[in-house]
């Protein structure tokens, strides 16, 4: 039985057709070489890359005093055979681990105090990895200079006690800022102390400080101070409105104190707007860019009504039965587009506000950045909070202004006019001068000079005037200085 099933699948295999046993014996054969052809390249692979690859990365890219970032290690075995690996990552002076973030996908990773390095030991079998992921916080090191600059550089080595002279390792660097933030008052700081807007006293609500275990919103926080473009000729950085380090000396906050407006480089706003009720105005704001030409954005807010927050809406008189809404928010993610240098922008006019018994002084924010402020979600309304984890680029700036009311103006306007458009030598022709005040303020020490025209004279004792003081004393020019009210002649 045995030997006739193998007699029958011989015969059976002979029955193909020439060219259908052809082909199958060109399958193998290509089959066979693709094979080899694969075998040559994994082999080539093998000689050319290390036996083991390591890889660092860190969560941020920059990061101030008190943030606290995730770094992660990846460890690959591409040696042939297994391998018994150990990993050294001493950390910087400046980072501090944070308890019980330290855990491994495989092996054991250890934390020594007294030396501040993770280790870290396990097998690995071929193409296996293992995962080591621990979170730091940037701590101030008493000592170290430059708190606000520089880069925090960390490498891992691994060692393999089949390979020893193996030489694998990874570095990362985090770069140690202070970024921008604003310096109007904030009642959700860190002290937790209460800050005023104004005497009364009205709570200051204005987000400002950034951490948001103080309280939410957070303020506007900026990065990369001078990477790309700020308010003004110059811009400071520090860890929170209301912590230190601060680049230009003191926190912008003192909560404590009740203190706010401290920052030094508030310099961005040229023009302030003019507070006449329900009348468009408009501001000057100065911007300092250096990364090229791309889109930024420009907000701004006014607190009107001095309530502590810039979250507010009002109504004016309708123009053409349109109603003319206002905000807070007077200037709502104005983008332009302008190349390095130092640029004026005069932003899109606006309805100013000014309720009946108002002081002059309000609290006004400018922020410039990469990309539209973020809205309060219970009214679809920037109120002057900032991403929650901050921007990129840009600069925020806290001013408490005085609006002082417009300057009143003169508008002077003058028409001459004579009795008689002809007349025959011996004739008399009287002129009559009006000068007209339709500006805002009254116009002083006006003169008016009419000289007589050629082949006529001036007949004296004619010359008057509705105010003082007309002057013939010389016949040949008739004078006249006083002052007009607006609105007068």
């Amino acid at each position: 039985m045995h030997d006739h099933r193998t007699l029958t699948a011989r015969a059976q295999a002979a029955l193909h057709p020439p060219h259908q046993r052809l082909w199958l014996v060109l399958l193998v054969a290509c089959t066979l070489g693709l094979l080899a052809v694969l075998a040559g390249s994994q082999v080539t692979r093998a000689q050319d890359q290390p036996p083991v690859i390591v890889h660092k990365i860190v969560s941020h890219d920059v990061a101030t005093i008190g943030e606290t970032v995730t770094y992660s290690i990846t460890i690959l075995n591409a040696h042939t055979g297994a391998l018994d690996l150990g990993m050294e990552d001493p950390l910087a002076a400046d980072l501090s681990l944070v308890a019980d973030s330290l855990q491994s996908s495989t092996g054991q990773a250890q934390y020594s105090d007294a030396t501040h390095t993770i280790t870290w030991g396990g097998a690995l079998k071929p193409d296996e990895t293992a995962v080591i992921r621990f979170r730091a916080t940037l701590i101030d090191v008493p000592g170290v200079a430059l708190k606000c600059s520089g880069e925090i550089i960390n490498k891992v080595t691994i060692k393999a006690e089949q390979l020893p002279t193996l030489d694998a390792s990874a570095q990362v660097a985090l770069k140690r800022v202070c970024p921008d933030l604003g310096d109007a008052p904030d009642s959700t700081n860190h002290p937790a102390a209460g800050m005023t807007a104004y005497p009364g006293p009205i709570v200051a609500r204005y987000p400002t400080v950034f951490d948001a275990a103080t309280g939410t919103p957070p303020g506007p926080r900026h990065w990369l101070t001078k990477a790309d473009a700020w308010l003004g000729k110059d811009v400071s950085g520090e860890r929170d409105a209301d912590l230190l380090p601060d680049e230009d000396g003191p926190a912008n906050l003192d909560p404590a104190g009740d203190v706010p407006n401290r920052d030094r480089y508030d310099d961005g706003l040229l023009k302030l707007p003019q507070k006449v009720h329900c009348k468009l105005t408009t501001m000057d704001v100065e911007v300092t860019i250096v990364g090229g030409a791309r889109e930024r954005y420009l907000n701004a807010w006014i607190d009107w009504n001095r309530n502590g927050e810039w979250r507010d809406i009002f109504q004016c008189p309708s123009v053409d039965n349109v109603a003319a809404i206002n905000y807070d928010w007077v200037v709502q993610n104005h983008v332009f587009s302008l190349g390095n240098g130092v640029h004026t922008i005069t932003v899109p006019a606006f309805y100013a506000i000014d309720l009946p018994d108002t002081p002059a002084d309000h609290w006004l924010r400018l922020t410039l950045s990469e990309s539209p402020v973020p809205l309060d979600p219970s009214i679809n309304l920037a109120d002057g909070r900032g991403p929650p984890r901050g921007f990129r680029f840009g600069e925020t700036e806290d001013y408490l202004v005085e609006f002082t009311p417009p300057q009143e103006e003169p508008k002077l306007t003058i028409t001459k006019s004579a009795d008689v458009t002809s007349t025959v030598p011996g004739g008399v022709i009287e002129y009559t001068i009006v000068v007209s005040n339709t500006g805002t303020g009254p116009a002083t020490g006006v003169s008016v000079q009419d000289p007589i025209p050629a082949g006529t004279a001036y007949i004296s004792g004619t010359l008057s005037a509705t105010a003082p003081t007309a002057d013939d004393s010389n016949p040949a020019i008739m004078q006249w200085t006083g002052n007009i009210p607006a609105g007068g002649a």
